[in-house]
């Protein structure tokens, strides 16, 4: 029998991943990255872009929804206004995310819209969720796309696999 791997993804008015409860870590830093992972990336924006994934991170596990919306291009907000977008959000999670650490960033897409106007880059690594006393690493993916030197998140997800999309494990 052969695993069929998919993608969970965050579409503007479906499912969210992030915490449980609001968490107050403004000084904490998400996310880390090895000597290669960025390579791809033009140098101008590489700081930018982890600025942003520092500031998605953030927001979900404070669950502030509102932020995630403004860091979303309009494309990816499923054409509602954010107030509607809002109301429709939920909140699905293995935990709060402690740490992100970028394997790869790279041009590619995992839709197929026409509408996302600029490039397509995917950032995949491993997550390190908490959830009580319990830390789980799930392999993570973020859709991004940049546009006049600005990033947007699109969508992120966990890698699931099989009917049961049960959630991938980073390697040890």
């Amino acid at each position: 029998m052969t695993k069929r791997m998919t993608l969970l993804s965050i579409i503007a008015a479906a499912t969210l991943y992030s915490g449980t409860t609001a968490l107050s870590q403004s000084n904490q830093t998400f996310v880390e990255w090895g000597d290669n992972a960025l390579d791809q990336v033009p140098a101008q924006v590489r700081a930018r872009l982890i600025e942003r994934l520092e500031l998605y991170i953030k927001s979900l596990n404070e669950t502030e929804f509102g932020n995630i919306y403004d860091l979303k291009p309009p494309a990816c907000r499923g054409n509602l206004a954010k107030d509607e977008w809002l109301k429709q959000v939920r909140d699905v999670s293995p935990g709060h995310i402690q740490r992100f650490v970028i394997g790869e960033v790279y041009i590619d897409n995992y839709s197929d819209s026409e509408n996302l106007q600029g490039e397509k880059w995917i950032v995949t690594g491993c997550g390190t969720y908490k959830k009580g006393k319990k830390s789980v690493r799930y392999n993570v993916s973020y859709e991004t796309l940049l546009q006049n030197e600005e990033w947007y998140i699109c969508t992120s997800g966990i890698a699931v696999q099989g009917t049961a999309n049960k959630y991938i494990r980073c390697p040890e």
